[in-house]
Formats: C-alpha cells, sequence, structure tokens
C-alpha cells in the first residue's frame, strides 16, 4: 500500500512543509523490495532542501539478497525536470556478502535529461541520460579497488579461500555498447579444493561489449606480464615476456557458448588460434567443438611452461627439448582430426631412461585414415644406443599398423620390429601389440657401454607377442636369449610403469647350461669351469630392485671340465656362512684351482631376507655349496640359513671389486 501525507504545519511567519512516502513490498521486473520510504523537505521551508530515499530487502532474481540502500541529500532541491542534489551520499548496507559501502554522490536533472555522479574511496562513476535523445551513457572508475578486502563470504561463494590484487581502470557504456579497459596488479587466488591458485599476477583486460546485436557480442584481451598460475596439473612460471589472450566474438544464446575466435600467444613457447563452442548439460558444459586452425610449440618453453606439469603425473618431469610442433587440430563428439609436423626435436630424460635426437615427424588424421611418418638420427632406451631409424604407421580410428618392419640399429647388431599394432578398445582401452627380435650382438661393447662387467659372448633372441595397454609391458610369447653359449628364457614377463615412477617388473626365467668361465669371468667374482642352470621362479623387481623370488642355481656332472679357483672358493665360503671350506688332504693356500663334482645355491627371497640351501645336506646340519672330488678334494659348506638381503647384495659388489 503506498500512503502518502502531506503536512503542513504553521510556525509563526514560517512555514514548515515535508512529504512522506512510504511502500510496502514490490516489484519491478526482476527487482523484488520488502519496503520503500522516502522524505522530502522543499528548499525555502528550511535553510535549503532536504531528502532521503531508502529501499530495504531488495533482491534481484538470479542474483540473490541486495540488502539494504540509502540516499541522503542535504542541499537539494525539486525541479521541473526532477530531483537535484549537490551534497549526497549513498550508503549501501547489508548488502551481499555482508558488504558496507559508502560514498558521495551528485545528481542534476532539468527538462533536458539527468546527471548523476559517483565518488566513493576507488569508485569513480557517472550517468547521463539525454530526454531530447532518449540515450543513456555512463563511466566507472575504479582506482585501486583492494580484493583483499572483500568479506570472506563472497570468497566463499566463488570457492575461494583467499583473493588479494587491486583493480584500477575505467569501463564506457555507450548506447549499444559497453567497452574499456582494467588493471590487475599483484593478483593472488587460492581455491577452497587447491586445484586452481595464482600468486602476484599482473593483468591488463580489455573488453568490449556489443548490446546492439542480438545475442551480445563480447570480445576480451588479457595480457599476463607477472606472476604464476596452477590450474590442476597446469603450473605456469612467471613469463618472460607478456602473455596474450584474445576472446573475440563471444556469444551465448539458447544455452550455448560460442567464441569466434581464440588466441594465445605466449612468445617463444605457444600460438594457438581457433574457435570454441560449448552447451549447457545436466551435469555441466559439454564440449561441441574445439578447433585450432594454428597451433605451434616452439621448445624448450613450450615444454616447462605447458607440457611438464601435465606430463609429471605420467613420469616424464625435467625433460630437456629442443625443437619445434606445428599443425591444427579439430575435436568434436565423434570427431578428431589432426595435422601435425615437428621438426628436430631432441628430448632428453635427465632420469637417464631415453633419449631422441633430430626427430621429424608428419602426423595426419582424417575421415580418410591416419598415418604416421618418424625419423629420428639417433636414440636411446636406458643406455641402449640406437642408431638413425625410421617408422612408419597407417589405419583408421580403430587401429594402427607398421607399413614396414622398423630396424633401429644397435652396436654391431639390430632390433627389429617385425610386427607392431596399436588399437582402440570399445571402452577407451588403448592397446599396443609387437613381435621384435635382437639380431646378434657381441656382449663385450655392450656390457662395458653400459657400465656392467665386460664378459664375452652374443646375445641374441626373439620377443614375440609384446603387448603395452594399461601402462602395462606384457611379455606374452616369452623371451629367448642366447649368451654365454647357453640360452636364458623368461616367461610371464610383465613391466608395470616401465616410463613413470617406481617401475615394477615380473618374471619367470629359467637358464640353460651357461659357461661358468664366461659368467664368472664377466663379474670377477673367481674362476670356475663347468656348465650352469637354473631358475629365478616368481622373480619381482621394483624400481629394477629384487623384492622377491624364489631362485636355485647348479652346474652339471656331465660337464668336461670342473674347476674352482681358489678366490671363487672364498668367495663362496663367505656368501654360505662356511667359514672357510673343508679340505680333505692337504691345505687350501697351496692350490691354485681345485676340481669339484658339482656345486649351486639357492635363494628364496622375501620381506629382505634370503633364506639359503645348497645343493644336499651336510651331516653337521649345513649344507652343501660345492661338493669336491678327486685330490685335493674340496667340500664348501654353508651354516648361514638367513641373510639380510641389501647386506647380502653389497657384499658381493665388494667380492666382484676384488681382484684374481
Amino acid at each position: 500500500m503506498l500512503l502518502i501525507t502531506w503536512l503542513l504545519v504553521s510556525a509563526g511567519s514560517k512555514a514548515y512543509s515535508e512529504l512522506v512516502i512510504e511502500s510496502g513490498p514490490g516489484r519491478a521486473g526482476d527487482l523484488t523490495w520488502e519496503e520503500i520510504s522516502t522524505r522530502y523537505v522543499p528548499a525555502g521551508a528550511a535553510e535549503s532542501g532536504k531528502w532521503w530515499l531508502q529501499v530495504s530487502g531488495l533482491e534481484w532474481a538470479g542474483f540473490g539478497a541486495l540488502g539494504q540502500v540509502r540516499l541522503e541529500c542535504l542541499d537539494g532541491r525539486v525541479v521541473v525536470g526532477g530531483p537535484v542534489c549537490r551534497n549526497g551520499r549513498i550508503h549501501w548496507l547489508d548488502g551481499p556478502w555482508d558488504l558496507e559501502w559508502q560514498a558521495a554522490f551528485g545528481l542534476d536533472s532539468d527538462q533536458h535529461g539527468v546527471r548523476l555522479s559517483l565518488d566513493g574511496q576507488w569508485l569513480d562513476a557517472s550517468m547521463q541520460w539525454s530526454a531530447d535523445a532518449g540515450l543513456l551513457s555512463a563511466s566507472v572508475v575504479l582506482d585501486g579497488l583492494d580484493l583483499g578486502a572483500l568479506p570472506e563470504a563472497f570468497l566463499a561463494s566463488q570457492g575461494l579461500r583467499e583473493l588479494e590484487g587491486q583493480v584500477s581502470g575505467r569501463v564506457d557504456f555507450e548506447p549499444g555498447q559497453l567497452g574499456g579497459g582494467l588493471r590487475v596488479a599483484g593478483l593472488g587466488f587460492d581455491s577452497e579444493d587447491g586445484n586452481t591458485a595464482g600468486f602476484a599476477l599482473d593483468l591488463n583486460v580489455g573488453l568490449a561489449l556489443m548490446l546492439d546485436q542480438a545475442p551480445p557480442v563480447l570480445d576480451l584481451e588479457l595480457d599476463v606480464s607477472a606472476g604464476e598460475l596452477l590450474v590442476g596439473s597446469l603450473y605456469l612460471p612467471p613469463p618472460d615476456e607478456t602473455m596474450r589472450i584474445e576472446l573475440a566474438g563471444m556469444t551465448f544464446d539458447e544455452g550455448r557458448w560460442r567464441i569466434g575466435r581464440i588466441r594465445l600467444d605466449d612468445p617463444d613457447a605457444v600460438h594457438l588460434e581457433g574457435q570454441l563452442q560449448l552447451s549447457a548439460g545436466e551435469s555441466g558444459w559439454n564440449l561441441d567443438q574445439l578447433q585450432f586452425d594454428i597451433v605451434e610449440l616452439r621448445f624448450p618453453l613450450a615444454w616447462e611452461r605447458w607440457l611438464d606439469g601435465p606430463l609429471s603425473a605420467h613420469g616424464l618431469a625435467g625433460l630437456d627439448a629442443a625443437g619445434r610442433l606445428a599443425g591444427n587440430l579439430k575435436l568434436a563428439p565423434g570427431q578428431f582430426g589432426l595435422d601435425a609436423q615437428i621438426e628436430s626435436l631432441t628430448v632428453d630424460d635427465p632420469q637417464g631412461r631415453f633419449f631422441i635426437e633430430e626427430m621429424t615427424a608428419d602426423a595426419r588424421i582424417d575421415d580418410s585414415g591416419h598415418s604416421l611418418v618418424m625419423e629420428w638420427a639417433a636414440m636411446s632406451l636406458y643406455g641402449l644406443p640406437f642408431g638413425a631409424s625410421s617408422l612408419r604407421l597407417a589405419g583408421d580410428d580403430e587401429q594402427l599398423v607398421l607399413v614396414e618392419p622398423l630396424s633401429m640399429p644397435l652396436l654391431d647388431g639390430a632390433v627389429v620390429v617385425e610386427r607392431l599394432l596399436w588399437e582402440q578398445g570399445d571402452s577407451d582401452e588403448r592397446e599396443l601389440q609387437l613381435d621384435a627380435r635382437i639380431e646378434p650382438l657381441e656382449l663385450a661393447e655392450l656390457t662395458s657401454l653400459l657400465g656392467f662387467p665386460v664378459f664375452g659372448g652374443v646375445l641374441s633372441g626373439r620377443f614375440p607377442g609384446v603387448r603395452y595397454v594399461d601402462e602395462v609391458l606384457n611379455f606374452t610369447g616369452g623371451i629367448d636369449i642366447q649368451a654365454f653359449s647357453g640360452e636364458i628364457r623368461l616367461d610371464e614377463l610383465a613391466i608395470e610403469r616401465p616410463f613413470g615412477t617406481l617401475p615394477a617388473m615380473a618374471a619367470q626365467v629359467e637358464f640353460r647350461r651357461l659357461d661358468l668361465a664366461e659368467l664368472t669371468g664377466a663379474f670377477n667374482f673367481g674362476h670356475m669351469e663347468g656348465q650352469l642352470s637354473g631358475h629365478m621362479r616368481d622373480l619381482r623387481l621394483l624400481d629394477w630392485r629384487p623384492v622377491a623370488m624364489d631362485a636355485r642355481i647348479f652346474t652339471h656332472d656331465d660337464a668336461r671340465r670342473r674347476r674352482i679357483s681358489q678366490r671363487a672358493v672364498e668367495n663362496l665360503s663367505n656368501l654360505g656362512g662356511a667359514g672357510g671350506a673343508l679340505i680333505t688332504g692337504t691345505v687350501l693356500r697351496v692350490f691354485d684351482e681345485f676340481p669339484y663334482r658339482r656345486a649351486g645355491l639357492a635363494c628364496r627371497l622375501s620381506n629382505n631376507i634370503c633364506h639359503i640351501d645348497g645343493i644336499a645336506a651336510h651331516e653337521s646340519g649345513g649344507f652343501y655349496i660345492v661338493q669336491g672330488r678327486a685330490l685335493p678334494r674340496l667340500d664348501i659348506v654353508g651354516h648361514r640359513r638367513l641373510v639380510d638381503w641389501p647386506q647380502l647384495m653389497a657384499q658381493l659388489a665388494g667380492m666382484m671389486e676384488g681382484e684374481d
């Protein structure tokens, strides 16, 4: 109900009058209120005209409660065109997030229009409406708006724990358009979930909103000249040069966001130009289309600033890279297109897992099919130095196949991939299959290069049925290797996270009739002659260190020469806790070598403890490590059943550092 009361009170020669208007709840469009009241004292009835207007319980649909707004004027009057105020104050109380704010304002109105000015602590605003032309214009100037002074309730509503920085700039409204520029200095923020954060960011923001178009069109320009940014796994360190982001032709209509032009320019790192379209869904925004007509990455800066963080989760942190990638990309539901070229890419893993030099590549994915051609000057995998090679793949959305065998030279031999198949499963599961072989390699050069004890012989083998899926490399066909003039067979070999953190390996290993002279000569353990067989069942390595196995090695009675040197005797005695060998008929130090009938050791590793056994039980309660034959007869008997595994490894390393 609107109640208008006009009071006229006579007091001597002066007349005093005032106008009071009160209203209950009401609505104007999306704006509602609980109460409006105004009081007006005309000029002449007092020293100067006074009036005030107060609106309580304001609420704007879609924005929420606005609180209470009170306007006061201590020097005002009413003219033909409306009210005039030369000394006004505005108070905003109980606003959103408990905001309280006040400022001075001025108001002039006549038959030609209305002019309003606002002067706050960090805000200057002006508005002018022309009655003749029916046009409205306005300007807002910010000077050091302190974001850190915003109430905690506001931060919580935006999902933020912290917010700081100062905003300055100007925004102008003209008929049909709004535009301006803002500068944000020292911007810092941290989201509640910790996945998004910024520190000491300096931003320049330019905006232009075309209101005379349907739907309205927004253009934004963002320059980042300082500061750090974290978005999920993406971490952007402070830029050396100003990074610019442009979003032009942005519209929102019928539940769809369209960005007609995206441009990102991070000097000497990344340059992108494209378009984006999103649509609102029940669970959030859905990607309708993302297209980049220009994609350019320049290394090393692109890797350091944009790729290192996301790829660190896959064990690829800290890579050194040089080169360039260029191309275009199109992504839409059920559609993926790519045309990319790599020029002179060199990548070096500081952990020594891999290195690739001067790689060029051409990758194409479209409706007609997929193709990939790669060439490189050199490559290294876990210290294995491969020569120049080329890889050619072709296929479609479901699979890629090797067009021709891939031969990678390795010292005097080669690793040859005869078959390769990459498949996309029904549930986004990706699988890699291949068959490979090793062409004979001289072990002396290979072991020297890898820093292993140098030993002779030839290494060769076949690797049928290799599968890689979900970061697990499985050798389903087993591996046959010829080394030390014998054979080594690996079954059930699986490697988890081969290029990631904390890799794990499991296998069943069998070796047959390895030449002991070659083997002991390679590891400087002491000289033995004969043939050695054995197994390592349920072998498991974590970070390439054994943590579990059931191992046994033994010699063959039918080997033509079976002899053991004095140093090997001493080392085997120490490993088995024998405290020396049992000698029949002479003294150990008189002889350099001894004949033996058979020898062997077993170790069941669990919880860093090696449970040791030999080839047979001894009457003393110990176990035979070596059983002698002929004269001088020598037996090595062990008594230590439990050995600390790290200590045993250190003991073996010390033995191999000794001299024969």
